[in-house]
């Protein structure tokens, strides 16, 4: 894993600060004290693994809080895997978060993911791993100033296991322990206390050593005593024993006499209970069956059976209603129509009087009435021509005469009256001709009248004949209508002649008649659907009982019975051999391992003669026991004199409790021994593994920090060093700087051993301040080696190494937020 970028949003002195990091396996920061090259580590340390590290007991990560009052906290790691894939880390803080560490959240390539996918790729180490193994501080130096040559001795050969400090600690921790509760030549520590205590304890007991040994002889044969009450109880409850179990015999002797003649009762007998079960079922179905059978019938018969002619008819009636009220609208049609023909025709004869006689003649009659009706009229208006009355001429003619005379007119006069006789004549002859036309006249009404039953001086012949067409089509169409209101009539009658004959009574109304036929009807249907559906029902049932019936025959053939009465018979038979076994097998139980020995037993007689044996030398034995128990009792009396001295007691007590004490305080002193024994021992297995494979690396660092004045490390009993010149030296013989050059190379090369599983950015911070100027020469020969694995990250503040590693430095200025 390589570190790409750092992002800090807020973490110490930084704020809203990027760090982009070259695709090289170096790196350096560059910046004076205090000018943020240790919260630059820190933060690497804690977004990986958490904030608030100080109260994880890590030995040099404090707080970082932003020193502004500014939230969140954090920031985001930016590292690339081999496959490119970019992993970011982001871990942030604010105030009321739960967790002290920080809300770390990873993603790869912006998608985010869970935690175990980044975590997984550098085998799950903690930040204590972390620190120890790929940081490089003053911390870690003064921690190592610190150690005597022996500490620092042990700090390297354990190097090889991870945590090797903390597990060091823990060593020491009960080893020191173990020194607080014994030393051989101590006085204050608590076991050797103990062992003073456990001895005057002793002695204060030997002092009442007489009485005490007179307590161990009356104890003696207190002891004596009550091995013989043992013994003659144990003889006691075994006579017992056997006097109870002569008396159990004696009981179930009557049971298992009872036994024989209960077996003696038992007979084969083939009984299935399932079959009989099954059969059961199948006869209260069968009964079922049977009863319901009945019921159906008692409904059929309960049920009025429907005459399937009248069904029929009264359907076919039904399905005439829509046509039945079709008749009856159209009645009511035809005589609203013929109420209307009448009234037209009796306003048209009341129009005409002569109408309906004329009516009842054909065409050719009214032609001919029209012909004499017209030969009348032409006679009657030539009579009437000659009928006029002249008279009133006289008048004018005779003033005409006066003026005349007068005026002495005589032949105006003259011709004036020659005319007027003339005229006269004329008149007088037409009189006549009109008499003859009177009664020709009086001859064709006489005819006419006679003929026709009509006055031809009233009747308009003409007019009536113009009305006559109108007047028959009414009435042909009044006797049509007559027609069919009779049709109507009819129709309706024979619809309600069957109503009445389907219903049984007289119907006058055809709605009311029909409303009690659909009612009938629908009874009827409903009767008759009943009678089908219990018919159905019925021949289901039957259907069914055959079935069951056949089924029920087939078990009871199987049974080798004849009918369920047998088989009840026989499942009694068996209830009665089943409960016979049951009383068998509860004697048997109750009997137990008797029932062999009772089976065995010729005559139960001789069960009272050993039980009264028994029950004499049981009688003997208990006198005998009571006699001990009173020799008992008397010992104890004397026993609990000499007990109860309360100066033996006491110093008994007092040396139980000290060598109670001893043997706490002695099991934990052996339990710290112990434990630091184990840890010690785990500690040089676990680097006798690891420590050779660090060795072959370690040499080539220890020789580039020594600028080869080392050429080789020695894993031996002991650790060995070779100088330049072959002289081979042991670790405490080195100086302070070449120890720690050696410790420093052996860490690298733990770091170098572990890259494959565990490949994260080796933190140098100000690591070199107490290497001279002649081996910081070194450093880039070392740091191109190491780089080789791991990433390298390097924070100083001597121009000099920058200088000779030859890298542009990150330049962190001092007392500024921004770098």
């Amino acid at each position: 894993m390589k570190l790409r970028k750092i992002k800090i949003v807020n973490f110490g002195k930084f704020s809203n600060q990027e760090f982009d990091l070259a695709t090289d396996q170096l790196a350096v920061f560059f910046g004076e004290n205090e000018a943020g090259k240790s919260t630059l580590v820190a933060f690497i340390k804690q977004i990986l693994f958490g904030f608030y590290l100080k109260n994880n007991s890590s030995s040099f990560f404090e707080d970082y809080a932003p020193l502004a009052n500014l939230s969140p906290m954090g920031g985001s790691l930016f590292f690339e895997n081999e496959a490119g894939q970019t992993y970011e880390l982001e871990r942030l803080w604010a105030k009321g978060n739960k967790t002290k560490r920080g809300i770390l959240t990873v993603r790869i390539d912006g998608q985010e993911v869970p935690e175990a996918t980044f975590y997984d790729q550098i085998s799950n180490i903690d930040g204590n791993f972390y620190a120890d193994s790929f940081i490089y501080n003053l911390t870690t130096l003064s921690q190592i100033s610190n150690l005597k040559q022996k500490d620092l001795l042990e700090r390297i050969y354990f190097l090889g296991m991870s945590q090797s400090n903390q597990l060091l600690a823990l060593r020491d921790g009960f080893s020191k322990e173990a020194q607080n509760l014994f030393k051989p030549t101590g006085k204050k520590p608590i076991v050797n206390q103990d062992l003073n205590a456990v001895t005057e304890a002793e002695e204060e007991l030997e002092t009442t050593k007489s009485e005490y040994l007179a307590y161990q002889t009356n104890e003696q044969a207190l002891m004596a005593k009550n091995k013989e009450v043992e013994s003659q109880e144990t003889q006691i409850a075994k006579l017992r024993y056997k006097l109870n179990d002569l008396h159990k015999l004696q009981e179930q002797s009557e049971n298992y006499k009872r036994l024989q003649t209960l077996q003696a009762q038992i007979k084969p007998l083939k009984f299935d209970q399932d079959q009989y079960q099954e059969a059961q079922r199948l006869s209260q179905q069968q009964q079922n069956l049977v009863l319901m059978s009945k019921n159906l019938q008692q409904q059929q018969g309960a049920v009025k059976k429907v005459d399937e002619d009248w069904l029929k008819q009264a359907q076919e009636c039904e399905n005439q209603q829509s046509e039945s009220f079709y008749w009856q609208t159209q009645l009511q049609l035809a005589e609203q129509k013929s109420m209307r023909l009448t009234q037209e025709i009796q306003q048209m004869e009341a129009l005409n009087d002569d109408l309906a006689q004329i009516s009842q003649l054909n065409s050719d009659q009214i032609k001919q009435m029209q012909a004499e009706k017209r030969a009348y009229q032409e006679v009657r208006d030539q009579a009437a021509k000659n009928k006029v009355n002249y008279s009133w001429m006289v008048i004018p003619l005779m003033l005409i005469g006066w003026l005349i005379f007068q005026f002495k007119l005589l032949g105006l006069a003259i011709s004036i009256t020659i005319l007027a006789f003339v005229w006269w004549m004329q008149k007088y002859f037409s009189q006549q001709a009109g008499k003859q036309q009177e009664q020709k006249l009086a001859s064709l009404r006489e005819q006419f009248n006679h003929k026709y039953q009509l006055e031809i001086e009233k009747v308009e012949v003409d007019q009536v004949a113009s009305q006559l067409a109108q007047y028959q089509a009414k009435k042909a169409e009044l006797v049509a209508n007559e027609q069919e209101l009779a049709a109507d009539h009819e129709k309706i009658a024979a619809y309600l002649q069957k109503l009445q004959m389907l219903l049984g009574y007289q119907v006058t109304d055809l709605h009311s008649g029909y409303s009690d036929l659909k009612a009938k009807l629908t009874d009827a249907k409903d009767q008759t659907e009943k009678l089908r559906q219990t018919q159905q029902n019925l021949d289901l049932n039957q259907t069914e009982l055959s079935k069951i019936e056949m089924q029920l025959q087939v078990l009871l053939t199987k049974a080798q019975v004849s009918n369920m009465t047998d088989y009840d018979n026989l499942y009694q038979a068996a209830l009665e051999q089943t409960s016979l076994q049951t009383q068998i097998d509860a004697l048997k139980s109750s009997l137990g391992e008797n029932l062999e020995r009772l089976s065995q037993m010729p005559d139960f007689t001789l069960l009272n003669d050993k039980a009264q044996e028994c029950q004499a030398e049981l009688s003997k034995l208990i006198s005998e026991l009571s006699s001990t128990k009173a020799e008992v009792a008397e010992l104890r009396v004397r026993q609990e004199n000499i007990a109860n001295s309360e100066k033996v007691f006491m110093a008994k007590q007092n040396l139980a409790n000290r060598e109670n004490q001893l043997i706490k305080s002695s099991q934990e002193y052996l339990a710290n021994l112990l434990a630091a024994s184990i840890v010690d021992r785990a500690l040089e297995l676990a680097s006798n593994e690891r420590f050779p494979k660090m060795v072959a690396y370690a040499k080539k660092y220890f020789k580039l920090l020594t600028g080869g004045r080392y050429t080789d490390i020695i894993l031996d009993n002991k650790l060995q060093v070779v100088r330049l010149d072959g002289k081979k030296l042991k670790v405490p013989f080195l100086s302070r700087g070449t120890a720690e050059q050696l410790y420093f190379a052996l860490k690298l090369a733990f770091v170098e051993q572990v890259s494959d599983q565990i490949n994260l950015p080796i933190l140098i911070d100000d690591s070199f301040v107490n290497f001279d100027e002649q081996r910081i020469g070194y450093i880039e020969q070392l740091v191109n080696k190491i780089s080789e694995h791991n990433q390298v990250l390097i924070f100083t503040a001597q121009k000099s190494l920058v200088s000779q590693l030859k890298q542009k430095p990150v330049i962190l200025m001092k007392g500024s937020e921004n770098a």
